[in-house]
């Protein structure tokens, strides 16, 4: 008989990556909705698709598990730079490790990495072969606000990603760009 995933700490016994949020729960008093969880397993199950989860709702948390969880190079593409060093300090507090960015004038590229999408619009137009090879090798592609993904410059993103996981992460999944 197959065991039933209840917790973050079942899941981690299956995916090790995710032993940092299990930790987290567990000392921090940090508190993790159902629908968080189920939304987790949910993806693992199929590795592609579009969470709809309102604002402030922990889509970032969400993201952060499913990181942890699949344990691959992972690219996370946020709508504007103003999120991004807000969500580059939670997902790294969450993953336990440092996340690496992609601004306009510098690439620190890492397991873990988050761009804004006009950044990596500008760097495609200035065909940066240091940013076009990462992009092949990014098994996990996420997109923070995936109801602007009609936009040509989030088409390019994915296009150029051949990442097997792709996950879009929205508040509002069938509102135009």
């Amino acid at each position: 008989m197959t065991k039933k995933i209840t917790s973050w700490r079942d899941l981690a016994a299956i995916f090790p990556g995710i032993n940092n949020i299990a930790h987290l729960e567990e000392t921090e008093g940090l508190q993790f909705r159902p629908y968080q969880f189920l939304a987790v397993v949910a993806f693992l199950f199929h590795g592609r698709g579009v969470i709809r989860s309102a604002t402030a709702s922990g889509k970032t948390l969400i993201s952060a598990a499913i990181t942890g969880v699949l344990d691959r190079v992972t690219l996370g593409v946020i709508h504007g730079n103003a999120l991004l060093n807000q969500t580059r300090d939670e997902l790294s507090r969450f993953l336990g490790t440092e996340i690496g960015l992609i601004q306009q004038k510098t690439m620190e590229l890492r397991k873990f990495t988050l761009a804004s999408v006009d950044t990596l619009r500008s760097q495609f137009s200035h065909r940066n072969k240091e940013l076009l090879n990462y992009l092949q090798t990014v098994e996990f592609l996420y997109f923070d606000e995936a109801h602007h993904s009609s936009a040509t410059s989030w088409q390019d993103v994915a296009r150029l990603c051949p990442a097997p996981f792709r996950l879009g992460l929205s508040g509002t999944p069938f509102k135009g760009s």
